[in-house]
């Protein structure tokens, strides 16, 4: 598919899109728009904000050394945190 053919895609997809799918594309355009082909998005965090490849690797070093701190939750931890809520 050459790039006029995936724009007509685009254009189609985007006029039958319900808000919530413009929701969740509209930050992926203005996160493009203002970035420099430097800061080239990477990833996106789960609540959709992009990430460069340099914010990447801060968080990435940061949870590193969390876990190295010891500053985590076992897996038996986080389980009983749900038990707990979903008894309440």
């Amino acid at each position: 598919m050459n790039t006029i053919d995936l724009r007509h895609k685009l254009i189609e997809n985007v006029n039958m899109a319900d808000e919530r799918l413009l929701v969740i594309i509209n930050p992926v355009f203005e996160s493009y728009q203002k970035t420099s082909p430097k800061e080239e998005i990477v990833a996106y965090t789960v609540k959709g904000v992009p990430l460069t490849k340099k914010k990447y690797i801060e968080l990435n070093d940061q949870a590193e050394a969390e876990y190295y701190r010891g500053d985590f939750s076992s897996h038996e931890e986080v389980k009983e945190k749900f038990r707990s809520r979903k008894n309440s």
